[in-house]
């Protein structure tokens, strides 16, 4: 008998969706909450591959007293993950005509679903004039994800040690030496800074900013179908 894949959602804004359709990410990293900065690596220095259908991660407080298994939230190599994104849908299924419809619910119904990331300014005035509404990324079903991925590496380390491939990886684009080399040269202070400043945007407000440096999980992956 065959076991079937285990899914895990995993959320992505607008910029970073386009990253992946344009294949230029293949990481992401995540703050591991709940874990505070002053804490280091446990006995384990790599992450356990756990049987129960996911990753743990082994920390320590400072005093190496209480060592801690932080589970991960996105599974183990080989698991795949369905993309969160903003999204436009009509609260009424029966809107459109069924083969107007791009995708189908759980219940089979089929429904005419837009992803922002994907929209111009056009496509959601004319989704508004048909009564569609903006939702949120975090209330997307698994039936209206369009982006399937699957997880290729586990690793945990400082947001700091990224190294300058990782950040290209994580899909962001050097603002000064595309333009003059056509590439980015080994320790651009722009493109870390470009990273740094991504990495504000999402994770200041949560109390996770660069200046914490805070512990990290990264999440490498391939995509599946999109």
């Amino acid at each position: 008998m065959i076991s079937k894949p285990l899914w895990h959602p995993i959320l992505f804004s607008g910029p970073m969706v386009r990253a992946i359709q344009d294949g230029r990410k293949a990481q992401t990293r995540r703050s591991i909450r709940g874990l505070d900065p002053t804490w280091h690596l446990g006995r384990t220095p790599k992450a356990w591959l756990g049987d129960a259908g996911a990753v743990f991660y082994d920390m320590a407080d400072p005093n190496g007293t209480y060592p801690t298994w932080f589970r991960s939230p996105y599974g183990k190599v080989g698991h795949l993950l369905w993309v969160k994104e903003t999204w436009w849908m009509c609260d009424d299924p029966y809107a459109f005509a069924p083969e107007e419809g791009n995708v189908k619910d759980y219940e089979g119904r089929s429904r005419l679903v837009g992803w922002d990331a994907s929209m111009d300014s056009d496509s959601r005035r004319c989704a508004q004039e048909f009564s569609a509404r903006k939702r949120s990324s975090r209330f997307m079903p698994r039936w209206a994800s369009r982006i399937t991925l699957r997880r290729t590496g586990a690793r945990y380390e400082r947001v700091s040690g990224i190294s300058d491939m990782d950040i290209m990886a994580e899909g962001v684009v050097c603002p000064v030496c595309p333009r003059t080399y056509g590439t980015c040269r080994p320790g651009c202070t722009a493109l870390r800074g470009a990273f740094q400043d991504l990495w504000d945007s999402i994770n200041a407000k949560r109390g996770y900013g660069w200046d914490v440096n805070s512990w990290v999980e990264v999440v490498e992956f391939e995509v599946v179908s999109k």
